[in-house]
C-alpha cells in the first residue's frame, strides 16, 4: 500500500502522466510479489540487452540470477496486460515505452 505523502506527490502532475504513474506502481506490485523486475525486460525477445546498475557486487549478482526466473505464469501474464493495456491508454503506445 502506497503512503498517502507518497500519493499526494503524484497531484503535481498532469492527468496523462498520473495513469502512467498508476500503472507503474501496479506493474511494480507484481514485480515486488516476483521479487524481481528485470524478468520481465528479458522475456521480451524483442530485446537484445539490459543495462542494469547498481551500487554494490551483490545487486550484480542479483541481478544475474534473474536469467532463471524469466517465466511468467499465465496469471501474471493477464495481469500485467490488464495493467498495460486495458486501463485507459496504452503505455506502450503513447510513451515509447
Amino acid at each position: 500500500m502506497v503512503h498517502q505523502a507518497a500519493e499526494d506527490r503524484y497531484d503535481r502532475y498532469s492527468p496523462p502522466a498520473q495513469g502512467l504513474l498508476k500503472k507503474i506502481r501496479a506493474l511494480k506490485e507484481i514485480a515486488a510479489e516476483r521479487g524481481q523486475t528485470l524478468a520481465w525486460v528479458l522475456k521480451d525477445r524483442e530485446i537484445s540487452s539490459v543495462l542494469i546498475g547498481a551500487s554494490a557486487p551483490e545487486q550484480i549478482r542479483e541481478n544475474v540470477q534473474v536469467i532463471n526466473h524469466t517465466k511468467f505464469t499465465d496469471e501474471e501474464l493477464f495481469r500485467i496486460d490488464e495493467i498495460s493495456l486495458n486501463q485507459g491508454e496504452d503505455v506502450y503506445e503513447n510513451h515509447g515505452i
